[in-house]
């Protein structure tokens, strides 16, 4: 059903000419006053101008008033030149002055001010607060100086709310020096001077001088109000100390702040930066009244710990009668995203669609963000399509999600659409440029690309430098990127990090140390991501005296502290057969988590030690540690290598009994693997057919492994089929069924095996050579021998 437009509310008729004037003025000024909109204030502006009152200052002082509340700047700047030649007061100026605040126009303060000083009109107090306001807004310290110096010599310099102003200014466009040395030289200070210079600190990244300026201001017995209390939450929210917090709750309880809702938002959202989200849920509970903000606080506190429980917030809110705001959907949309909510994104995305009709392109920036993450990028792409006003974020937010959903030629698609528009990348475009043209193997655009970085001034752009040494290094063009680091990097060891963490992982360990050198001797600091791709490096080389160099210069660095730096020490010395110092680092371990408990069970199991890993799995329980996945895995893969076949199903059977774990298809394999070991493969068998997800060709293929080494054709057979639908185009499978093959007939030749089983033997083995040519795979070298006895048999 259609909504019936609102009548307009009538008017009075204007007095007679008998009337006096005042009386006149005093029902048109409460007309003016109880306008509810625009159209009102419009309809009250034509009849002053039908009956010759559009001169009258005082009633087109409240009609500019008035526009300028409805944010119809064209007609409060027609009645402002209508009007502001008739007086030679500031008082008219200074309500256009802050109506152009009111509507976020800084800049035409500043102009509107030039005017004012041609028109030989004096600015006063409200003058220059509005000014310096503006300077503020548009962060401009030149011009809050020269405004500064005007308010000097028309002899505001020491009014008390300039002063406040000045200091808020100066601390906003970052001259603190200027805010102190204005706030010192005051001896009276009330308390918005107070609240301006501890907000003004807490701007500027200080957080415990603002609290320092609060405890002098209780010293000298000025009282705090509200706006105080909720400069010092965000103070304690900056510092992020739980028992500090506790002390600004406390202060707040006994100054009675706790019933003005804006500080016990302001409370809320301490306790959640503190990663005391039960405290602020406690304090939430316990509101006698909410806005839309407490709801909007308490969800974005929530979802850093906890998505399902915000999702949950964001319903309850909706379920209490409050309508969400765009805040609270931007909230939520991102925690939809983090956890691929499809469902639960759709239906926010149905409820932006019913209750708000006009979208901000913030909005739709989320929801393309939203659905990219969620793996349905072509709901981003409809949303994209129809967005009436694309700004440059929105653009990339598209680009990022085509690079996560590896869609690599809309990416250049998309790109080409972009420059067509006239708009400049940015870096984030320009990294999902690259990204995408190394994906393509398009490396002469990518030197293309390398040409505009440096062209336009992206060189020294912390993005655009790890993209592109990420892009060369996995090209192997290490020259080009060491060069790049050497000319544009400096002093940044995150660039170096990628070089050597790329080369690590493309297998060149040794260039890795060769090249961590090179950073030593450019003077880069290096860091705990460093020394984890040169631990890895040395534990590819099996090197453990070059392992043992880089744990003492862990040690000299500090660095020892780091619990990743010692879980892969731990991991070093364990690949490299040092386990005695691999348990000396983990002994030493001040805080011992799952991932160190995991990977020490894990250097035991590979070397075969089974049981002393079960001894450290017992200990880990001992200690209350909440057993993950990837710690049973370690368990069960120790359990596997030492043939601990009653222990591994124990283990199994206690991480779904015990631990309420799901067991996923690394257990299952970890589980057939250790059967396959112990020569019971009919209970593997079994337990793949139990299995309630279908078995990947890894489970099959460690069962297929113990059949070989096991000699039984027969299931090999089976399993080799299932292989074959899973993955027809691996050659080792072939050869595998080959070799299962070829072990039975050695075997069956030194029995009383008929000629004919000989022969129907060889012909399964030609077949499986046959299939492995036919299907363009690479034969095993062995296959000569195969292919001469096959050929030995059909000749006899």
């Amino acid at each position: 059903m259609l909504k019936q437009k609102r009548p307009i509310k009538p008017f009075l008729v204007l007095p007679s000419s008998q009337n006096p004037l005042w009386l006149i003025v005093s029902e048109l000024n409460s007309l003016v006053l109880s306008a509810t909109c625009k159209q009102d204030v419009q309809r009250l502006h034509a009849c002053l101008v039908v009956n010759g009152l559009q001169s009258h200052c005082t009633l087109s002082t409240k009609l500019l008033q008035r526009y300028s509340q409805f944010g119809d700047l064209l007609s409060a700047h027609l009645v402002f030149n209508t009007i502001h030649h008739l007086e030679q007061k500031p008082f008219i100026w200074n309500v256009m002055l802050r109506g152009y605040m009111l509507n976020n126009q800084p800049e035409k303060v500043l102009h509107l001010y030039s005017r004012m000083l041609v028109s030989f009109v004096r600015p006063d107090g409200f003058t220059f607060t509005s000014l310096l306001k503006a300077c503020a807004a548009l962060v401009d310290p030149g011009a809050g100086s020269y405004v500064h110096g005007h308010a000097l010599v028309n002899g505001y310099g020491r009014d008390a709310f300039v002063v406040t102003t000045l200091i808020d200014m100066y601390a906003k466009c970052g001259k603190l020096v200027d805010a102190c040395k204005l706030f010192e030289e005051r001896t009276e200070r009330d308390v918005t001077m107070w609240n301006s210079m501890i907000s003004g600190l807490m701007l500027n990244g200080r957080a415990m001088e603002s609290l320092e300026v609060f405890s002098k201001m209780r010293k000298l017995g000025n009282l705090a109000d509200s706006v105080t209390a909720t400069a010092i939450l965000s103070a304690s929210a900056r510092l992020g100390c739980p028992n500090l917090a506790k002390e600004s709750h406390a202060f707040v309880l006994r100054c009675g702040f706790i019933s003005d809702i804006m500080v016990t938002n302001s409370l809320m959202d301490m306790y959640c930066k503190c990663l005391c989200v039960d405290l602020a849920c406690k304090v939430f509970r316990v509101m006698s009244m909410r806005d839309c903000a407490s709801w909007n606080v308490m969800i974005s506190g929530v979802f850093k710990s906890d998505g399902a429980r915000a999702l949950g917030l964001f319903h309850g809110m909706i379920l209490a009668g409050f309508k969400p705001t765009a805040c609270t959907i931007l909230t939520v949309l991102p925690v939809c995203a983090s956890f691929g909510a499809h469902k639960q994104g759709k239906e926010i995305h149905g409820y932006i669609v019913r209750s708000m009709p006009f979208w901000d392109v913030r909005l739709e920036t989320a929801l393309v963000d939203m659905y990219a993450k969620c793996n349905h990028i072509g709901s981003s792409e409809k949303i994209f399509k129809y967005c009436a006003i694309k700004d440059l974020v929105l653009w990339n937010a598209m680009l990022t999600g085509y690079v996560m959903n590896s869609c690599w030629h809309n990416v250049l698609r998309l790109f080409g659409q972009l420059q067509l528009m006239a708009m400049r990348p940015d870096s984030v475009t320009l990294h999902c440029l690259l990204i995408s043209l190394e994906s393509l193997q398009l490396m002469k655009c990518v030197g293309s690309v390398h040409c505009f970085i440096i062209r336009h001034g992206f060189a020294k752009d912390s993005l655009l430098m790890y993209s592109l040494v990420f892009v060369l290094v996995k090209q192997l063009r290490i020259k080009h990127a060491h060069d790049w680091l050497r000319i544009h990097c400096e002093q940044d060891p995150v660039p170096w990090n990628v070089l050597l963490a790329g080369l690590e992982k493309a297998g060149h360990s040794e260039e890795t140390l060769v090249y961590f050198d090179q950073m030593l001797r450019s003077n880069v600091k290096f860091n705990s991501v460093t020394m984890l791709c040169l631990l890895s490096a040395c534990a590819h080389l099996a090197s453990p005296s070059k392992g043992k160099s880089i744990h003492g210069l862990i040690v000299r660095t500090g660095l020892h502290t780091d619990a990743f730096v010692c879980t892969s020490l731990i991991k070093m010395y364990a690949k490299c057969g040092s386990l005695s110092a691999a348990r000396l680092v983990f002994s030493e371990l001040a805080e011992k988590d799952i991932v160190s408990w995991s990977v020490a069970i894990s250097a035991y199991g590979v070397h075969g030690f089974g049981p002393t890993s079960l001894q450290l799995f017992k200990e880990m329980n001992t200690q209350n540690m909440c057993v993950d996945h990837v710690g049973f895995v370690e368990i069960l893969s120790a359990c596997a290598h030492s043939g601990l076949v009653e222990e591994g199903w124990q283990c199994f059977e206690s991480m779904i009994r015990d631990h309420s774990l799901v067991p996923k298809l690394e257990h299952y394999g970890c589980m057939v693997d250790l059967l396959g070991r112990a020569g019971h493969l009919s209970k593997a068998e079994e337990l793949i057919s139990k299995m309630p997800v279908a078995p990947d060709p890894g489970i099959w293929g460690a069962l297929f492994g113990a059949c070989a080494v096991q000699g039984n054709v027969e299931m090999g057979e089976r399993v080799f089929q299932q292989l074959m639908r899973l993955e027809p185009d691996k050659a080792q499978n072939y050869v595998m069924m080959s070799n299962i093959y070829a072990g039975a007939e050695l075997q069956w030749g030194c029995s009383d095996l008929s000629n004919a089983a000989t022969a129907e033997t060889c012909g399964y083995m030609v077949d499986v050579r046959f299939k492995t040519g036919r299907n363009g795979l690479k034969p095993h070298p062995a296959t000569m021998i195969i292919d001469a006895w096959s050929s030995y048999v059909r000749l006899k």
